[in-house]
This record gives structure tokens, sequence and C-alpha cells, in this order.
């Protein structure tokens, strides 16, 4: 354990001593920022701190993993991002050095080894400490191995990955007040606005019921902190330190929080974030503010006079609009970026909106660098992640290898669900069927890697949603792949004894029904069950669609599954595919709860729909009701059980209710139109 005075060495840290260096970038914004315009940038008078409390150290949190940043900080750690050429973490040093700080402690996780080769590197007036974590231990539990360290000195605990420029006078006067334990830097009117406080200016509460609400504001992550807190520490290993001040709360201390005048602060943890805290930092330098000294013109591809910003991308000024070009990353000439990052060493050739894009190599997922090496393209190519599904698969896009030419999907999939390892070959069956499909560039089935060509993010659902979009015409080359799976897809299976997924039957229609039994009625409305009677003509519409013709439906034909180019579509997410009513499909794709449609125009591509296939899809007309109510409870089950998880579903669940009830009703079943009349009543009254 370390002696108070900063003598000795924690356990597993080390620290490292820098020298005293130009502050020309650490002058103050807020109250102080007209008294500051004209003192030496070195000055000490520059940093105004008036309050007779004076803190000389401070802990910065730096181990986090960067997550909503991903894959961007799968290389880099957050707190190494350059905001105008600086990691971020390297301005909160600066500034922390201007207002007195002596010593620093830094706690390290993620990329400690790329945080602890910059942090050697320094050369500032702040002795700094290098605090390594084996496990991660939290903005609490960060501070557990530090106390003997901290000794009975006030301290700074400040985010390591903000941008963020203010006076923190305010702060430390705050501290000095009796009985409170900590001061904490709030932001009103920014961010999710959770913390709620009274007219003292202390903390009620750090996860206010009614967020956004007047007397709340954002937790901005710059604190003046007593070291006496460790008292009100839990029991655990990985804890935040919010928990720690809600157990000083309790036991009758107070967190102060203050509302800083003229101050700026960002959240960089998101793409969106990242780039506004450029773009405002730019606009305080147009404005001549204080703030505005983290501007640095060199590195702007757009005039000082532009409200736009291009940070790294000055050869492509034109083209790249409200984005960061990290050292190394390249934009192929005349290609359009916008309100997106490139990583180092990624070579965007194509456009790129609203998107973090890294190089092949530096994303930090094998799959992707063996797929761009099945192909032949190079590791420089940019790539963007996509996200994770639900049936266990990662999507990544990968940009073309030349400009010009099309880029491609990698799909990497896990064997748990069985029917992930079977793309490819339904791909191929289907394209010999005449059905639509992505052509699947490379087959790494020893991988788990699939490789399809990039068709885009423009899906029948988001076509839909143009203003005078033409239904008909979107929709019928979807009937004829419709018509076309159902009616030449199950002759190919048999003939090729290609295993699908088992077929529908009572148990699978039973499983459903539970889905949104457990997540609905369960999870969502807090009820004991279905009813009898509910269950009872759910049992009966199952029986219903097992009478009939089973061919090989493809289980979501959905519109979100319907990939457009031009006029032109495809079909995906068919991996699922197997033996079933056809009525399944047609009902997921004209009872869709994402797309509106007329009762007319659901008619009319009914029957082009039955005719295309001369008759032998009549029984479709028939069983669409019963289907639609089927699939319907599926989709309820599935919204209640993503909405559940914080995914953004519980919105299509009235749509979804709706059409459950409308359909409910022209079948006669009284029983599931009236829960659908209370899911709606509950949705509108929630």
């Amino acid at each position: 354990m370390q002696d108070s005075d900063g003598s000795g060495l924690l356990n597993q840290q080390e620290k490292v001593r820098g020298r005293v260096v130009e502050l020309a970038d650490t002058q103050d914004l807020g109250s102080c920022g007209a008294s500051c315009a004209g003192s030496s940038p070195a000055s000490p008078t520059n940093t105004c701190y008036r309050s007779g409390l004076q803190i000389s150290q401070a802990v910065i949190l730096a181990a986090g993993f960067g997550e909503r940043l991903r894959p961007l900080t799968a290389q880099t750690p957050k707190p190494l991002l350059p905001l105008w050429g600086e990691p971020v973490i390297g301005r909160t040093i600066r500034a922390l050095e201007a207002i007195g700080v002596e010593r620093i402690a830094v706690n390290l996780h993620w990329g400690s080894s790329l945080l602890e080769s910059y942090l050697r590197s320094w050369r500032g007036s702040a002795e700094i400490t290098l605090a390594p974590e084996a496990e991660i231990l939290g903005t609490g539990g960060a501070l557990v191995p530090l106390t003997g360290w901290l000794g009975k000195a006030p301290f700074w605990l400040v985010n390591g990955d903000i941008a963020w420029w203010a006076d923190l006078s305010p702060l430390a006067a705050a501290l000095q007040q009796k009985g409170r334990i900590a001061a904490a830097w709030l932001m009103p009117r920014r961010g999710p606005q959770t913390v709620g406080y009274n007219s003292r200016g202390d903390i009620t509460t750090f996860r206010s019921s009614v967020a956004g609400s007047p007397g709340t504001a954002t937790f901005c992550g710059v604190q003046a902190v007593w070291p006496e807190i460790s008292n009100y520490f839990p029991e655990k290993k990985m804890f935040s330190i919010v928990e720690a001040y809600q157990q000083a709360q309790q036991a009758g201390l107070a967190v102060a929080g203050v509302r800083l005048a003229q101050a700026y602060w960002r959240d960089i943890g998101t793409l969106e974030g990242y780039l506004q805290a450029h773009g405002e930092v730019k606009q305080f330098a147009r404005r001549g503010d204080a703030a505005g000294a983290l501007y640095d013109m060199s590195l702007d591809g757009h005039s000082l006079t532009s409200s736009k910003f291009s940070c790294g991308g000055s050869d492509s000024a034109m083209s790249v609009v409200n984005s960061v070009i990290l050292p190394g990353g390249g934009v192929e000439s005349g290609v359009r970026v916008r309100d997106s990052i490139v990583g180092k060493n990624a070579r965007v050739r194509a456009k790129l909106n609203n998107a973090i894009a890294v190089a092949a190599s530096e994303c930090g997922d094998a799959a992707v660098v063996q797929a761009v090496e099945a192909l032949g393209w190079d590791r420089e190519s940019a790539v963007i992640f996509l996200g994770k599904r639900g049936s266990a698969r990662r999507f990544w896009r990968v940009q073309p290898n030349h400009a010009g030419e099309s880029g491609a999907i990698v799909v990497a999939y896990s064997r748990e669900r069985s029917e992930n390892g079977r793309y490819a070959g339904h791909a191929a069956l289907l394209a010999e069927a005449g059905v639509p499909v992505p052509r699947v560039l490379a087959d790494l089935p020893d991988n788990d890697i699939i490789v399809l060509e990039d068709w885009g993010d423009s899906s029948l659902q988001q076509r839909m949603m143009r203003a005078n979009a033409n239904v008909l015409k979107l929709y019928r080359p979807v009937m004829v792949a419709a018509a076309t799976f159902h009616m030449e897809v199950a002759a190919l299976v048999q003939q090729s004894k290609r295993e699908l997924e088992p077929a529908f039957d009572g148990a699978i229609y039973r499983w459903e029904r539970e889905l949104f039994e457990r997540h609905m009625v369960v999870e969502r409305y807090r009820g004991k069950g279905l009813e009898r009677a509910v269950r009872r003509e759910m049992e009966l519409v199952a029986e219903r669609l097992l009478t009939a013709r089973q061919v090989v439906v493809h289980r979501d034909f959905q519109s979100s599954n319907i990939l457009m180019r031009g006029d032109k579509i495809v079909v995906i997410d068919f991996q699922g595919m197997r033996f079933g009513s056809g009525a399944y499909d047609i009902a997921s794709l004209l009872y869709d709860p994402y797309v509106k449609l007329s009762t007319t125009v659901r008619s009319q591509l009914l029957d082009e729909y039955v005719a295309f296939g001369g008759g032998a899809l009549d029984e479709v007309t028939t069983l669409l009701p019963w289907a639609a109510v089927q699939r319907l409870t599926q989709a309820l089950g599935a919204y209640g059980r993503l909405s559940g998880m914080g995914l953004p579903f519980a919105g299509y669940i009235p749509a979804a209710a709706t059409l459950w009830r409308e359909q409910a009703e022209v079948c006669g079943l009284s029983a599931i139109a009236d829960l659908a009349t209370q899911i709606l009543d509950f949705e509108a009254s929630s």
C-alpha cells in the first residue's frame, strides 16, 4: 500500500514523472473566460482557480471497453481517440495540470498497453501513476486499490473519455460545504438527464423516473471527492461510483450537483457524440470562444468560416463532410463520406454515410480477415460492423477492393443454431428454383463464415416509408418470388435430399404460443398466463394450418427481409426455411407490422400471388386470416422478448395487436380479439 504522500508503489502500479510543457491549450472557459483573455497561456493565473480548497491529485478512469464505438475501439482504447488531433485523455491531463493537479492516477484495462505507452511518454508537470486492472473494477471499484495512494486529501475523479472545457472551481467550493462527500458536475439540457437535484443543489437521485423534466440533468463524469467515500464502498469487487454515493446518501451525507456556467461537455462514446464534439469545438473557434482552443485549423479540410468540418480529410474536403479521418486512414478521390469516422489504415473506396469504417486488419474479428483473404481483397479494405443478431450471427460490410465495384457482406455464424450452416446450400437451391437471392461470393464452412454479394441497405420496408411509394409496383416482384418459393422449391429439396429445419407441426406452433405467453402476457403485462379460452382458440388456429398443403416456406417473409436495388429484389434470411403452409409466408408479408397496407392492396396482391400459381395456391386465400393470427402471435412474442432486452421493438406492438385483433375477428376468435384489445389499452396507457 502506498503512503499518502505518494512515496512507494502500489502493487502492480508504476509511476512516471513528466516535465513542464507549454500550457497553451489549458485556458479555462466559463465565468472566468473573459478575465483570462489577456493572460499568458503558460501563466498560472490562467487557471482562474478561486476556491480556497486546493485539490492537487486526480484519478482518471480509462479502463472501459468502448463498446458503443466498436469496431473503432477494437484496436484503440477510447481515451486515446483524438479530438482535433490530440487524444482526449491528453486534453484531460492538460486541463488538470492547469488547475494545480500535481499527481494523477490512471486505471487501465482495455487497451492497457497502448495507454501505458502514451502515458509513459507524457511530458507534463504532473506525476502519473499507472493502475492496471486484471479484471475491470468499475468507476467505483477502481478506487479501492488507490485508497492508500489518495490518503486524506480530496481528489478529482474524471472520466478519461469525455470532451470537456470548464472552470472547475465551483466544484471545489461545493465540496467544502458541510456534510458533502462529493460534488459532481451536472449538465442540464444535454444527454440522458437522469440525475435529479433539489433547490439546495444536492443530488436526490441518479435514476430519475422523469428524465428530461425540470430539475434533472446529466452526470458529466467530473467530480471532486473526499477520500472518505471509501467508507461507503459496497462489499463487492466491481461497482460504480454512483453505488458508493448512494450508500453515503443513505448515511446522511450529500453529493452536490453543480452546474457550471458556460462550460462545455460532450460524451464521445458514440459515433454521433464523437462527431458532435468535433463540430461543436469548431463552432467555438468560429465564435472566438475559449473552448475553441481545442480546434486545430491545420487538420480541417474546410475553412474556419465553413460550418462543415473534415478532421484529417484535407485531401478530399469537398467529398468528406462532418467526418473524422484518423491518421493513416484514406478516402479515394471523389468518394462521398458523410457523418462518419474512418479508422487508421482503412481505405474507403465507396460511399460512406453515418458509419464507422476500419481496416479489415484492425476490426478485431478474425472472421473478417479470413473472408477478405478468401476474396483476394487487401486487408486495408474498409469494413463496417452491422451488428449481432439474435440468430447467433455477426454481420460486416466490406467495401469493394477497387472503386466502382460491388462490396460484400460477411456473415460469421455460430453452430448453436444448425440453420446458420445451411445458408450457402439453401442459396444455391433457391437460385436454381428461380427465387432471387444474393450471390454467395465465398463459403468457408470450416470457419463458420459465408460471404454474400452486398445488396445495400434499401429494403422493401424502407422503400414503403418514402412519400408517394408505388405499393403495387414495389410488391409485385415480391409476390412472384413468394409464389415461386412455394411452387418450385419443394421438388428441388426432395430431389437433392437437402436438410431443412423441422417442418411446422403442433410443437412449433405451441412454441410460438408459449413465446407470446412468456414475453408478452407474463413478463410485459405481469399476467399469470393465457386464459383457457385464448389457449383453445390458438390451438384451433394451429389445427387449421396443419390441414393445409405443405410447401417449403421462408418462415420470416417480411418487408425487412426483401432488399431492393432499383426495381430488382432479393430475398434474404432464408436459412430457417422449412415445410409448412404457404399462407404463413403471405401473412408475414401482407400483415407485416412494419408496413401499413390497405385492405384493397392486400386483396390485389393476394390475387396476383394466386394467379401466378394457376390455381395451385388457391388454398392460401381461405387460410390467410388464420395464418395471420398465428404469425402475429409469434411476432408479438418476439417484440415482447426484444423490448425486454432493451431493443426498440415496443413501438411495433400496437400495430401488430391491431392486425391481430382484426384477423381474429375475421376468424371468429373472440377470446383472442378481446386479448388484443387489452394489449392495445395497456400500450395506450403506458
